[in-house]
């Protein structure tokens, strides 16, 4: 049997670790799609191998850091186990992805040039958002402006979480009509034009 002052041997013979035997990222959130670094630390020599659950037998990574990101919102946890302990515990870290913003944007898409427009964003889901911003410069969910071409009007809109997301409308400027007027360059007296 090992010498307890022989610390290699204890290695060797692979102590059964306890929860405590690896340090890793504090709990986590953000948008969808962001991606998320993960760092463990492992006490005891060994490869850290990370896991989507606490007892599956498929590793989603391997080593000290791991980098993912999630398309939906939700929570998610990932698990760091340290290869060399015989208990094989492992850590969980929880992940959380926010909602995305959603809105439309509703108005006309058709004017006269020269005439003004109205635009107004509307949110389509339950997150609150707490700033638009517009491709022509302005802020808030509702804009008069008087557009000068035919193009798309875009807003940005941002939820508490600092998730943003955009959406647009194409407005078609009509041209105002030309007129051209034909009359008789000459008269004589009495002549009618």
């Amino acid at each position: 049997s090992p010498s307890p002052d022989n610390l290699q041997d204890l290695w060797t013979y692979a102590i059964p670790c306890n929860p405590d035997s690896i340090m890793v990222s504090p709990n986590v959130t953000a948008c969808p799609n962001t991606t998320f670094v993960l760092t463990a630390h492992a006490y005891y020599p060994g490869s850290v191998s990370w896991y989507a659950s606490a007892q599956g037998t498929t590793a989603i990574g391997n080593g000290s850091v791991l980098s993912l990101a999630y398309p939906a919102s939700g929570s998610y946890s990932v698990f760091a186990s340290q290869n060399s302990c015989t208990l094989n515990p492992r850590t969980a870290v929880t992940l959380s992805v926010h909602a995305l913003p959603s809105v439309t944007v509703m108005g006309s898409s058709s004017l006269c040039a020269g005439q003004n427009l109205w635009l107004q964003a509307t949110p389509l889901n339950s997150v609150i958002v707490n700033t638009y911003s517009w491709s022509t410069s302005q802020w808030g969910p509702v804009i008069n402006f008087t557009p000068l071409a035919t193009g798309a009007i875009q807003v940005t809109v941002s939820s508490a979480q600092n998730c943003t997301q955009t959406a647009a409308i194409q407005i078609t400027v009509v041209p105002l009509p030309t007129l051209a007027l034909t009359a008789p360059t000459l008269l004589c007296s009495g002549q009618t034009l």
